[in-house]
């Protein structure tokens, strides 16, 4: 069944495949893709793509040669604005990074910088083309209050929220960290898992990171984990994935899935991995072969319907209800893309293989 969705979801793989160097990419293809949007077309790929945090992502992919001289200019032109914004945003993070990491080490602490902050410095193409939306900062047993006074000279206070294992706080240009001062995943493990990284686009000083094996399980550990129950397989997430693991030359796979621990997760990797495969032309055996094989074969379609049914809560009445909704002018961007016909269909396999139920189910 064909879905009013498929020509952006189309043009997402063939950008996915262009950015990660899988063998599905075909240029010829994508251009033809392109050059056949009218302009109501354009705007939902752009809306698909933000809802993905893909947008800066599709505009370096479109700037760059060849596409940059065989795409319509106006396409061009209503991308490159995200990707532009980002570096500049990004850049400001990356020194802003620098300046927390600074103060929280003067005030006795040992932060270690990871997730987003990290891949944007070391894994992404280009500054610009990841969307960063805070920094992430882990920071077992830190005190509370002496990291909050550490940081409040450098313009951030804490936001008031219920206890948790984070303590959040807000800049007043909008800027916001999460001090993870428990970090569960690690904490039956003994000595230091840290290493020194320098910044590629930051100041001439050694950031304090994860070692590789740890640092690629908590990757995996965050991006199969409950967030995918909710959001799906977001492009931003399945871009850090395909481009951690093709420089994965040194880690044990078997050491790496025992910090992951739990069944859920691996079996999502699997998934994913089967998806890399099948329709980015992405072959990565070494770590296919490792985990759990999928229940059902992953397919493209049912990626990208999991990224508009799950935000708007499907399947739960709630999401029903949102659904409903969204087929009114008003209500139209509030979740995200509104699921057509083809994704309810998809709905059962989206569930099975990346819901709650992923492992165990029947």
């Amino acid at each position: 069944m064909s879905s009013i969705h498929e020509p952006t979801d189309e043009i997402l793989r063939l950008l996915l495949a262009r950015l990660v160097g899988g063998a599905a990419f075909d240029e010829d293809r994508l251009v033809r893709r392109l050059e056949a949007l009218g302009p109501v077309d354009v705007d939902a790929l752009a809306f698909a793509a933000a809802a993905n945090r893909f947008d800066p992502t599709v505009g370096f992919l479109l700037a760059g040669t060849p596409l940059k001289d065989r795409i319509p200019e106006s396409i061009r032109r209503r991308f490159e604005p995200a990707w532009r914004h980002h570096r500049l945003r990004n850049r400001t993070l990356v020194a802003m990074a620098d300046r927390v990491f600074a103060a929280l080490e003067a005030a006795g602490e040992r932060p270690i910088l990871f997730k987003g902050i990290h891949y944007v410095d070391w894994l992404s193409p280009d500054l610009g083309a990841r969307v960063l939306q805070d920094l992430d900062l882990v920071m077992p047993g830190a005190n509370r209050d002496r990291c909050v006074e550490a940081l409040k000279p450098l313009g951030f206070e804490p936001i008031d929220e219920p206890e948790s294992d984070a303590i959040h706080l807000r800049h007043r240009l909008g800027i916001e960290i999460d001090l993870h001062h428990r970090f569960r995943i690690f904490e039956c493990l003994e000595g230091d898992l840290t290493v020194g990284h320098m910044p590629d686009h930051g100041p001439a000083q050694p950031w304090r990171v994860f070692g590789r094996t740890p640092e690629l399980a908590t990757l995996i550990h965050h991006h199969c984990g409950p967030h995918m129950e909710v959001e799906g397989t977001r492009l931003c997430w399945l871009a850090d994935l395909a481009l951690r693991l093709q420089v994965a030359d040194v880690e044990d796979p078997e050491e790496v899935f025992g910090l992951v621990g739990d069944p859920r997760r691996l079996e999502r990797l699997g998934w994913i991995l089967d998806l890399f495969e099948r329709d980015l032309g992405l072959s990565l055996p070494r770590w296919r072969d490792a985990v759990p094989t999928p229940r059902s074969p992953a397919r493209w379609s049912t990626a990208m319907a999991s990224t508009r049914m799950l935000p708007m809560g499907l399947p739960r009445p709630r999401g029903w209800a949102r659904w409903i909704a969204a087929a009114r002018p008003a209500w139209r961007t509030r979740w995200g893309p509104r699921p057509s016909l083809a994704d309810l269909r998809r709905l059962r396999e989206v569930w099975r293989c990346l819901g709650r139920s992923a492992v165990g189910a029947a």
